[in-house]
């Protein structure tokens, strides 16, 4: 199992509508996630910091993105999402999410 945990910013009015879409994540997009075999998947807000953590089987995890592409339903979620979220890079308006680096880990 890989751990992953990536990190994004919200807009600086974004936390309002950012937490209401997430209180009703779309049932499409929950099945595209277990389909790709994402577990114990949550997301935190600290001071317009967003931080991602989920689980996923090593043999998965170049489906991942494959299958997040392809979907249209995805997409669409993904558009409806950056409303709230800023890129890392102001000049362009990808990397919306940075993945992080494992520092510890206790079991």
């Amino acid at each position: 199992m890989i751990r992953i945990g990536r990190t994004a910013r919200l807009k600086p009015d974004g936390l309002e509508g950012y937490q209401r879409l997430h209180t009703a994540v779309w049932p499409q997009i929950k099945e595209v996630l277990k389909k790709a075999g994402i577990r114990n998947y949550s997301i935190f807000c600290a001071d317009g910091l967003l931080f991602s953590y989920y689980e996923v089987e090593e043999r998965n995890l170049g489906q991942i993105e494959k299958m997040w592409a392809e979907n249209q339903i995805c997409a669409e979620w993904e558009a409806e999402a950056d409303r709230f979220r800023e890129p890392w890079n102001p000049q362009t308006s990808q990397d919306i999410w940075k993945d992080m680096e494992p520092v510890f880990y206790l079991e």
